[in-house]
């Protein structure tokens, strides 16, 4: 039994007390052994772990939304900044009527698609955001990597070139967990392929491993790459080489592959001489889909 005993000095002391009848020799009831515990210093810790971990669940939370936010304005930056390009263009054109229907046509079917892709880009933050567990499916990487780097050509920022396979690559992936990974890789790709002293860059390139059975997905820049000492550290939690970054992305990169049965690894691309970012993911028929967690 548990009790709080006062003191005339206004203390309290938790104190675990146990009883327990005592028996003759016959079995005959004696009377009673009681015993008393003092646990004052074990409910003290107890309820300074509980403090620190609603401490560090309230960090935690703000993370999140830290993490969330600076995904926002960093995907939505780009069909926002060229959305208000196209825009403005287009009213000097039209100030000036210096633009004919034929020509006006495509422009703003160009601002709806990036228009599409603001609002895709805040749906699916908000489900990465309230995503608690994986959703596997079969996924052909040819076919998604196809639609997602698609999606970079309407951006006024750099475009991604891309080699894939003619014939599809199934893996067994959360698809959108795997968008925010590729945008994060791409992203990530764009910010630094500018900063190498050359022209920039940014190629993404998939293919098999067939002596592992993996899929084999890389993203290169000509950036000024990543230092053999900075390579121990780029996939953790709060690191991050650019100026104000949480240094969550490639920390929520890492899990993500890892969460799918795969690894991530970065080194210096042979050709651009940036950084290149390779994914290794087991084949789909070599992962049932109960394994995933």
């Amino acid at each position: 039994m548990l009790f709080a005993v006062w003191w005339a000095t206004a203390r309290a002391n938790d104190v675990l007390i146990h009883e327990a009848p005592l028996n003759s020799a016959g079995g005959e009831q004696m009377g009673w052994m009681s015993s008393v515990l003092d646990i004052s210093e074990r409910k003290r810790a107890q309820r300074m772990a509980a403090q620190q971990q609603e401490k560090l669940e309230a960090s935690g939370r703000l993370v999140a939304v830290g993490e969330v936010a600076s995904t926002l304005a960093h995907e939505l930056n780009q069909p926002l900044g060229a959305l208000s390009s196209f825009a403005n263009g287009l009213l000097n054109r039209l100030h000036n009527s210096s633009i004919s229907l034929p020509e006006l046509l495509p422009v703003v079917e160009r601002m709806a698609r990036l228009a599409e892709r603001a609002g895709g880009i805040i749906k699916r933050v908000n489900a990465f955001a309230r995503k608690r567990e994986l959703s596997p499916q079969r996924l052909d990487l040819v076919a998604f990597l196809q639609r997602v780097l698609t999606q970079f050509a309407d951006d006024n920022t750099l475009a991604p070139a891309w080699a894939l396979p003619d014939h599809p690559v199934w893996v067994q992936a959360d698809e959108l967990l795997f968008e925010h990974l590729v945008n994060n890789l791409v992203g990530n790709a764009q910010d630094w392929a500018t900063h190498g002293g050359q022209r920039a860059q940014v190629w993404v390139s998939l293919s098999l491993n067939e002596v592992r059975n993996m899929a084999v997905l890389a993203v290169a820049d000509t950036g000024p790459g990543v230092s053999d000492e900075a390579q121990a550290t780029i996939f953790n939690a709060f690191v991050s080489r650019k100026e104000g970054g949480m240094g969550m992305g490639l920390a929520i990169c890492r899990s993500i592959v890892e969460a799918h049965h795969g690894r991530i690894e970065v080194s210096r691309d042979p050709v651009l001489g940036g950084a290149r970012f390779t994914v290794l993911l087991p084949l789909a028929d070599l992962v049932p889909p109960q394994e995933f967690s």
